[in-house]
């Protein structure tokens, strides 16, 4: 299964946030053949919309007043050379390494009994434990802090004002952010009141998020304040099921210049009939791939990015030799990875080199 992109027309990009026309980027003509998005070291940066009178606004609704703002969101580059490590989050631990090559980390990340696992961009990680709590695990060994006193589940991690951010779900439709360091908590947007959140994705200054609702959901794009801006996107186009979601999973790469989701067909009893993985860039607005990564009864619970690989975890109905660990390559093929210490429940990339649970920490 071919996973080369294909060579669209020559067009240019534009993204337009609300009602103002503004650049993403570096928004390019894009022609001849797509090569893979490119994650060079230049940091990214955005273009935000403040908002007057409120710091964020309910996505999905309508009426809030907008002034436009440019303001840069730079995160840490990647070191030349580094190919992001997996990181896996299961009942038996948290474990790391390449495909081919993923063991348990050691203490204290070897006894944590994990549900979600995001890195913290600092070669930290940040982790939802089976009792709902939400612990970071700094960089080199320093003791976890406890991040969601208030309660909250943990979405991802993301990266603003020069600091992480664990971004959580919390009350009545509302997701919210956690500054690591100070532990500053305040609300980044709300959910309507018909909607329901399926994923969301954090990568600097911008969030992917997909809901569900009666016409089968969307994908959206948030900008670092929590207002909803125009980027390209798919749309559902029929709804044979109401609130299966028509999406499922989505990533956004490290640098935030291009994603990757999924699109799901459902039989007539709901349950999953295929499912499609597709990747598009900003700048160019092209769809870089797409091919069938689930067959009938099989279910992509996470995904993940790093702009070249695409990791995801997929599961079947009848629990045949499809579960597990499965690796795409954009120009290469898929190929399913065997876990031997524990069936995982989720999936990640780590920006940085990990020192978190290392052989030298703890």
């Amino acid at each position: 299964m071919s996973l080369r992109p294909p060579s669209p027309k020559c067009r240019p990009g534009i993204v337009r946030v609300a009602v103002v026309s503004v650049l993403f980027g570096l928004l390019a003509a894009s022609c001849a053949e797509i090569g893979e998005p490119y994650l060079g070291a230049v940091p990214t940066t955005s273009t935000v919309v403040d908002t007057t009178g409120a710091p964020t606004v309910a996505v999905g609704n309508a009426g809030a007043t907008q002034v436009a703002t440019t303001v840069p969101q730079i995160s840490p580059v990647r070191p030349d050379g580094y190919e992001p490590l997996i990181v896996l989050s299961s009942p038996s631990g948290i474990s790391a390494g390449e495909p081919d090559d993923i063991a348990l980390l050691g203490p204290p990340l070897d006894s944590v009994d994990a549900v979600l696992a995001a890195d913290d961009y600092f070669g930290g990680l940040v982790i939802q434990d089976a009792g709902g709590e939400v612990f970071w695990y700094p960089a080199e060994g320093a003791e976890r802090e406890l991040i969601n006193e208030l309660g909250g589940t943990l979405l991802d991690v993301g990266f603003r004002d020069g600091t992480p951010e664990a971004i959580l779900t919390g009350l009545d439709n509302l997701i919210e952010r956690v500054q690591l360091v100070t532990k500053e908590r305040e609300p980044l947007a709300a959910l309507a009141t018909d909607r329901s959140l399926v994923d969301l994705s954090a990568s600097a200054g911008l969030f992917a998020l997909i809901y569900a609702d009666e016409s089968c959901g969307g994908l959206l794009f948030l900008n670092s304040i929590g207002q909803e801006v125009d980027l390209v996107r798919p749309t559902a186009t029929v709804c044979p099921v109401p609130r299966r979601p028509a999406f499922g999973a989505v990533a956004l790469s490290p640098e935030g210049d291009a994603y990757v989701y999924t699109e799901i067909s459902y039989r007539s009893d709901g349950v999953e009939e295929s499912t499609v993985l597709v990747g598009r860039e900003f700048s160019s607005r092209a769809e870089l791939f797409r091919t069938q990564i689930g067959q009938p009864g099989e279910r992509v619970s996470s995904v993940a990015f790093d702009g070249r690989r695409v990791v995801l975890l997929r599961t079947s109905l009848d629990g045949d030799e499809s579960d597990g660990l499965v690796v795409i390559d954009i120009t290469d093929t898929e190929r399913a990875v065997a876990v031997t210490n524990a069936v995982p429940s989720a999936v990640t990339f780590a920006r940085l080199p990990l020192t978190v649970g290392s052989v030298d920490a703890g």
